[in-house]
């Protein structure tokens, strides 16, 4: 019951306000690979993240992410997850959630952080009810992934890319230009 709860409580969080972009301080977002499916004719999608690398930005005064609210941006849809909701491993040093069951349509059901002791944080994460319907109609599309750490922001454009169209699966390869909406607006090109 509680775990259903506090599920609700993150869900509907995601209309939360998103932080101010002026504000955020800006490192890097690798996603090394990643693989979903895709219904065809909504054109939602399931993306599970399996390696991504955070680096943060010089300015960072570090992330503590079991007390901070998380947001994962892909595209257009943005996830959030209230601060305390990422369990703590005994060591510290990892950081995780699981989508309790049911699971929505439309939530991140799993999210992990692991800090590195080279200052990197890998990354795996799983979404559903993602917006994939440019996929429908070109492959392969390059679609904004953006993970935010209290003030801490890093970005990317992902390839998403599918074998055939009429194929449900689909995978990440490699990177490519995007425009970030989180990036302050002084520093880029607005996003279209």
């Amino acid at each position: 019951m509680l775990a259903t709860l506090l599920f609700a409580i993150a869900v509907r969080a995601s209309a939360q306000t998103l932080p101010d972009p002026n504000l955020l301080l800006h490192g890097e977002l690798v996603v090394q690979r990643g693989r979903g499916s895709i219904d065809r004719q909504t054109g939602k999608g399931v993306l599970k993240v399996r390696r991504a690398r955070l680096l943060l930005g010089a300015a960072s005064n570090g992330i503590d992410p079991g007390a901070e609210t998380l947001f994962v941006a892909i595209g257009e849809d943005v996830f959030t997850l209230p601060a305390g909701m990422l369990g703590v491993s005994r060591n510290g040093r990892v950081f995780s959630y699981r989508a309790p069951r049911p699971r929505e349509a439309r939530a991140l059901h799993a999210f992990r952080l692991r800090t590195r002791p080279d200052g990197y944080h890998d990354i795996r994460l799983v979404v559903s009810g993602v917006d994939l319907f440019r996929l429908v109609l070109a492959d392969p599309v390059c679609v904004p992934v953006t993970v935010i750490v209290g003030d801490d922001e890093g970005f990317v454009g992902a390839n998403v890319t599918s074998p055939s169209f009429p194929s449900r699966s689909l995978s990440v390869r490699g990177t490519c230009a995007a425009c970030s909406p989180f990036a302050p607006a002084h520093t880029t090109e607005p996003c279209e």
